[in-house]
């Protein structure tokens, strides 16, 4: 099949004006980089095939999938002309890359200030620099969701909230932790503290500030962050102590301060 005039498209990928149905609500696109090819060895057992049982040697794309997040919810609501967009709620934190496609609103709505709606779709973008292609920009478009208006809101709404991830894990594993062997639990490559004392200057006025003025050889900085991922700017733990969170442990404890 030839297209004419041939020009180069606008963008490597097409915009998708139909979806499939879908009775779970799961997103019903993915997208993928194509990286290579290969060829692989596969028994034949198409039934009428003039080949069944016979290896063939056929040729195969590899395609990385790196996972998919979530920018921004679109709402829609259907009118005589088709469905209309009506509000789009962004996400807290997005990924440095995306400014390389788009620029994030500085305001933006709240998903439980909208009400009148019939439809809900993901913003999606991709993470290209989880793959082996050599590209930063992501690729950004919409995709829509299964079931029912309601359980579309519940499910968008999860995604749009999902943790920020920290840096040092987001980049390597091997930043923190050792592939094979480590004295330390959950093979971490040197003891909690000073593993993040590589970054935090523990000396430093800002820390201090954020820490009451407290040593950190006598806390365990796992205790209150995860080092992983968390919905909190600052990646304390989900549960938090009461009186910690207040900033007020003077009033139960005696504080070791320098």
């Amino acid at each position: 099949m030839q297209f004419w005039p041939r020009v180069r498209a606008q963008r490597e990928y097409p915009r998708l004006r139909t979806h499939p149905q879908a009775k779970e609500a799961k997103p019903t696109s993915f997208a993928g980089y194509k990286v290579g090819m290969t060829h692989v060895i596969v028994t034949d057992n198409l039934a009428n095939s003039l080949t069944k049982g016979q290896e063939l040697f056929v040729p195969v794309t590899i395609i990385e999938c790196p996972p998919l997040k979530v920018s921004s919810l679109k709402f829609y609501k259907d009118s005589s002309n088709g469905s209309q967009a009506v509000a789009e709620v962004f996400a807290e934190h997005i990924d440095k890359e995306f400014s390389r496609k788009t620029i994030k609103p500085a305001k933006s709505k709240k998903a439980e200030d909208i009400a009148d709606f019939d439809d809900v779709r993901l913003v999606v973008y991709t993470q290209p620099k989880l793959t082996g292609i050599g590209k930063k920009m992501p690729e950004l478009f919409e995709v829509a969701l299964g079931g029912s208006r309601d359980d579309k809101l519940k499910y968008a709404k999860e995604k749009l909230g999902k943790e920020k991830p920290h840096n040092p894990a987001q980049q390597d594993c091997l930043n923190c932790h050792k592939p094979h062997y480590a004295t330390n639990k959950t093979l971490l490559a040197t003891p909690v503290t000073e593993l993040c004392e590589q970054c935090h200057e523990s000396s430093k006025a800002p820390f201090q500030k954020a820490h009451l003025s407290i040593q950190a050889s006598v806390m365990t900085c796992m205790n209150c962050h995860d080092p992983h991922a968390s919905k909190d700017p600052k990646f304390f733990k989900d549960s938090v102590h009461a009186p910690f969170a207040a900033r007020s442990c003077e009033e139960c404890h005696i504080v070791a301060k320098p």
